[in-house]
């Protein structure tokens, strides 16, 4: 990983565009080649698998999609708010 707040960063994009596609069903164009490109990207895999661990990402296994969660969440609008 990178340092940390570009690691910050990244985790926030991530979350961020988890959280576009699972709260629209289909979620916007744009987010869906965002979505793909990030959990495609083996650079990229280390992140999100880090927001496992930390509970802040899961994988829905019924929708086959990556999906932020509560703690996630919480963990956007705190970085939003200090951005």
């Amino acid at each position: 990983m990178v340092d940390d707040g570009d690691t910050v960063e990244i985790f926030s994009l991530i979350l961020d565009t988890a959280n576009q596609i699972s709260s629209a069903a289909e979620g916007n164009q744009s987010s869906k080649i965002m979505y793909k490109t990030i959990f495609a990207n083996p650079d990229l895999e280390e992140y999100w698998k880090a927001l496992i661990k930390l509970r802040l990402l899961k994988y829905d296994s019924n929708t086959q999609l990556f999906k932020t969660t509560k703690k996630g969440q919480r963990f956007l609008q705190a970085y939003n708010r200090m951005k």
